[in-house]
């Protein structure tokens, strides 16, 4: 299993793309470690349900280990601290929402479509209670874990703004749009729709059609091409 991780970790940095924080983690145990894959997933799995069920801004790791059903060995096997773990579970919480957005985007056809289709799916986690529950712990630890992981924190958040790139690149390519860095647009779009994101789930209220409908119309006017 782990030198399975191992192929797959290869062929994704030939690639170019992130490598899931979770597959490092697998990757980390080494070969010998043949238990690795499904020992990792369960305390993923565990950390999703125990802040899903107690709504934490700081799961126990006695909690989580219950949930697994492991013990404490074997987590230290894999992580140094809790917050290693969140890391993770904050990268897999992303690629979820980001596997949603790409499919919000491929159901709509032109730049401004597609721009207003990512920025309503990134809002909609804050939109709807049953999301915006499972999503505010995040929005509370995400800037603790910053501090703490820069680097993979940033990885983590790459999938979002290579994604949001992509819109603008097709933008340019249609002439609706105009860049001269298009992931660094798509990285100050990003960090404008998460704030905004994260205020509500923090105070615990809602985004409106107008929130969105102001986000859009600013990002809209920093990318337009001039006329003529």
């Amino acid at each position: 299993m782990a030198e399975n991780a191992l192929r797959l970790t290869e062929r994704l940095s030939d690639d170019h793309l992130a490598i899931p924080l979770v597959l490092q983690a697998i990757v980390r145990a080494g070969s010998e470690r043949a238990a690795a894959a499904t020992e990792v997933r369960a305390l993923v799995d565990a950390t999703f349900d125990v802040i899903a069920t107690t709504g934490s801004f700081e799961p126990q790791v006695r909690d989580i280990l219950a949930r697994a059903q492991l013990s404490r060995q074997v987590f230290y096997r894999y992580f140094e601290s809790k917050d290693e773990l969140l890391l993770v579970v904050l990268d897999e919480s992303w690629r979820i929402v980001a596997a949603y957005l790409s499919k919000r985007i491929a159901r709509v056809e032109g730049a401004e479509p597609r721009l207003r289709a990512w920025i309503a799916g990134v809002l909609r986690q804050a939109q709807d209670p049953e999301a915006s529950r499972r999503t505010r712990p995040f929005a509370i630890l995400g800037r603790r874990l910053e501090a703490r992981f820069p680097r993979e924190y940033a990885e983590a958040r790459r999938t979002f703004v290579e994604q949001l790139a992509g819109v603008i690149n097709d933008g340019v390519r249609e002439g609706a749009f105009e860049s001269r860095h298009p992931e660094d647009d798509a990285l100050i779009i990003h960090d404008a729709v998460f704030l905004r994101q994260n205020r509500h789930l923090v105070l615990g209220t809602f985004p409106t059609r107008k929130t969105v409908d102001d986000l859009h119309d600013f990002a809209v006017r920093a990318l337009r091409a001039p006329a003529g």
